[in-house]
Parts: structure tokens; sequence; C-alpha cells
């Protein structure tokens, strides 16, 4: 729930900073396996915002940046043959029908409004398949699908060679 800093409930807190601790805990279970292949992707769906901005979602902003710096630091470590990328949705109907009051207005809103989360997971998956190392490190966006960073995989990050 919105809330100022100072007025953001604890549990409101680890309730977000949890996702980026799943973010984690997967990327802990399953890199060992894909480092001794030497082949894989890791590919994070999360909400890009660079720099962060807006009042009254500071918990939110902090657990999205750290899923950001997480995916950024993983890119890094990766040996080659292997990438790390972020992906944003944009705004979408989520999992929670109250979602799409906030999704219809704002930057990230496509005319006609009315896609939901799997209409974008539809559109991505054949996109994120086609993702290589050149992306490695960066926050993307599924083309064709409105978002702040424009319509075509827009890289923000990259991670140095």
């Amino acid at each position: 729930r919105p809330a100022r800093l100072w007025e953001t409930r604890a549990t409101d807190w680890s309730r977000l900073l949890n996702d980026a601790k799943g973010v984690a805990v997967v990327l802990r279970r399953f890199l060992p396996s894909m480092v001794a292949r030497g082949s894989g992707a890791i590919v994070n769906v999360t909400h890009v915002l660079d720099p962060p901005q807006g009042a009254n979602v500071a918990s939110y902003q902090a657990s999205r940046a750290a899923i950001s710096a997480l995916t950024r630091c993983v890119a890094a470590e990766l040996p080659p043959g292997m990438h790390a990328v972020e992906i944003d949705p944009g705004a979408l109907l989520g999992l929670r029908g109250t979602e799409k009051e906030g999704a219809d207005v704002g930057p990230t809103r496509r005319p006609g409004f009315d896609e939901t989360a799997c209409d974008w997971a539809r559109a991505a998956v054949p996109f994120v398949l086609g993702l290589t190392r050149e992306v490695n490190g960066c926050s993307v966006h599924v083309p064709g699908w409105g978002s702040l960073g424009g319509d075509v995989h827009a890289p923000h990050h990259r991670v140095p060679e």
C-alpha cells in the first residue's frame, strides 16, 4: 500500500523486500548447475524506473532496485555463454483486479489498455528466447508493449565485459 517512508508499516517493508530475497534464493538454487553446464539465461521480471522516482513508494522502489542490483551483479559474475537481464512488463492488469485502476493512467499505458499478465507473457517468451549475451546486464522491454523505455528492447545498463 502506498505510504510515505516514515508511515510505511514494517509488514509492508518486509513483504516487498521479501520479493528481492525470493529472487536471490532462486538464483542461488539454479545458478550452480547453470554455471557448471556453461549455458543459460537469467531473466528477472521487474518494474524498472531509472532513476527510481515517485512519492509514497519508497519500499516498492527499494525492492525493485534490489532486484535490479542482483541482476547486474550476477551478470558481471557469469561466465561466457550465459547472460542475465531484467525485463520490464510495463503497466499490466496484474493478478489482483484492483491493480487495473493504477495501470489505466500514466506514461506506460497504451491506447485500448486491457492486456493481462498472460497476454504479456505470450509476447515475452519468444522475445526472451532470442536474447543473447550482448544484452547481459541490461534492462529490456518486449517490443510492441508500451513502457517508459520505449517499445523496443532498450538497454539502460550494460555490464562491462
